[in-house]
């Protein structure tokens, strides 16, 4: 069975500037320095909305200190603002900028070149784009601006101020979008140019498309039964008509190593050394025999061991804990720090969970016993995603001496899923929550998502946290936006449910 995840990168020049933005921002559905959708080349804005979008999803603000901070995979050793639940108004504001007027403004043009060429292939694709991309903005906010955005130029209607969506609207429609997507791929005669992240390649793009569908799907999956019943099951029994990912295969930009198209772990770690792998995490890993503990993290300076930091410390109390934050807790595993490391958008071992979850709800047919199959080639995937380097630091543990694990990715995988964390149906929804969460280990963001839906695994909120002893559960809306569209605003904040701060849950957090 193959192992490796497919290279699919193309080495694609970047289109900088491609979605410069104005200088003030005059609204996400406007940009006068970007070309208009008659002047862009459809490559270009394809290559620029997967870059921009994934350097945002994975930037260190966004995906390493809220999504992975937040979730308790990374803790901050110093100015811990962020741990504590104080994200920056300008991240808070870069964050919704970006996704509107720098990726999801490409993605727009783009639709509009595909509708005007009658290029069925690049609309597929940019609909698939604008999924993802709008999944993280609801995900994040909760209501949004959707159905009137990137209308802003006057040939588009001009809308300067677009109401909000419901969270459930949006979604209902992206999943909609999803599914249209797969039937354009499916029939298309047309081809694209500039993708980054599939090489062009149609056929993952469709694959893609059905996985993504099915994430979404179960997201909603409390609010609405027979509704994400039909449409997983559709999915899972008509491969031929819905394929989704296969084993060695998932979505993900692979970088190439120097800036700017680096890992943003990489581009940080080359000014700063401001965090550190959470105690939360090392110490699930060490308790359950998990040698996903030294891929994940490096031995705390000049000791043998694994020593997490504390989430939500002071600044004055990381810089003492265990004597010196700094120095004596482990740093992130090397993986993470090299240039040229995946962002990861979708792996194929996140699929296998929600395949599993899906199987143990009956929301796709194949009972208990296809639940566990599901889990336990979640587990396997979650190790071989990174085989050859995962297995070299096997290697390297083992000729030290001393190592009393299992000494190879097979034996590691073996005593996961038969020892350490077999699966059970009375313990399904803890184990394949609790898998899946270690297994999203580089992908912070949607691990935080998905803790919010499940609860798994039971983490204790920061013991300095400024959100009333809580984990935030969304996040604030930019200040940019209460400035520039208060009218709209206002009105999505009044019809929602709860209040407005960080733990007044989005709609389909039932948890």
């Amino acid at each position: 069975m193959k192992k490796n995840i497919i290279k699919y990168v193309a080495l694609v020049t970047l289109a900088v500037g491609v979605s410069a933005c104005t200088d003030n921002f005059d609204k996400f559905n406007t940009n006068e320095n970007a070309p208009t959708a008659e002047q862009a080349s459809p490559n270009l804005l394809l290559t620029n909305a997967i870059e921009s979008s994934t350097d945002r999803l994975h930037s260190i603000g966004l995906g390493h200190e809220i999504g992975a901070g937040w979730v308790q995979y990374m803790a901050k050793a110093q100015y811990t603002d962020e741990d504590r639940y104080q994200p920056r108004v300008s991240e808070l504001n870069t964050t919704w900028n970006s996704f509107y007027s720098a990726s999801g403004q490409d993605i727009a043009k783009l639709l509009k070149i595909a509708d005007a060429s009658g290029n069925t292939a690049y609309k597929a694709v940019g609909l698939i784009m604008q999924a993802h991309i709008m999944s993280i903005v609801t995900d994040l906010w909760g209501a949004a601006p959707f159905s009137k955005a990137f209308q802003g130029d006057p040939v588009d209607g001009g809308i300067l101020s677009p109401e909000y969506d419901t969270q459930e609207a949006i979604y209902r429609a992206i999943i909609e979008n999803l599914k249209t997507a797969n039937t354009l791929l499916a029939e298309t005669e047309n081809e694209i140019a500039g993708d980054i992240l599939f090489d062009n390649d149609l056929a993952l793009w469709q694959q893609y498309s059905n996985s993504l569908r099915l994430r979404l799907l179960l997201r909603m999956s409390a609010k609405d039964v027979p509704f994400v019943t039909a449409q997983m099951t559709e999915i899972v029994t008509t491969p031929d008509v819905f394929p989704i990912f296969a084993d060695g295969q998932s979505a993900y930009l692979q970088y190439l190593g120097l800036a700017p198209n680096n890992n943003p772990i990489n581009e940080n770690r080359k000014t700063r050394d401001d965090h550190r792998v959470s105690k939360n995490i090392i110490d699930m890993l060490d308790a359950n025999g998990d040698e996903r503990i030294m891929l994940y993290a490096q031995p705390a300076s000049g000791t043998a061991s694994y020593v997490g930091m504390q989430n939500g410390l002071t600044s004055s109390a990381a810089a003492a804990y265990n004597g010196n934050g700094l120095a004596n807790t482990s740093k992130i595993g090397t993986y993470f720090l090299r240039g040229e490391t995946p962002g990861m958008l979708l792996s194929y071992s996140e699929l296998q969970f929600i395949l599993a979850e899906a199987a143990h709800k009956g929301f796709i047919p194949g009972g208990e016993a296809q639940a566990q199959a599901y889990y336990e080639a979640g587990v396997e995937a979650s190790f071989y995603q990174y085989e050859d380097y995962f297995q070299d630091l096997i290697d390297r543990h083992v000729t030290s001496g001393g190592w009393s694990m299992p000494d190879s990715l097979y034996k590691a995988v073996e005593y996961q899923i038969e020892e350490a964390a077999p699966y059970t149906p009375a313990e399904a929804d803890r184990l394949i929550a609790t898998q899946k969460y270690i297994a999203m280990f580089d992908q912070g963001l949607e691990s935080w998502f998905e803790w919010r839906r499940t609860g798994y695994p039971e983490l204790t909120p920061a013991v300095n946290g400024l959100n009333g002893g809580k984990i935030p559960v969304r996040l604030q809306y930019p200040l940019d936006e209460e400035t520039k569209n208060p009218t709209a605003l206002q009105k999505a904040k009044d019809d929602q449910e709860g209040d407005e701060s960080m733990n007044s849950p989005v709609w389909w957090d039932a948890n």
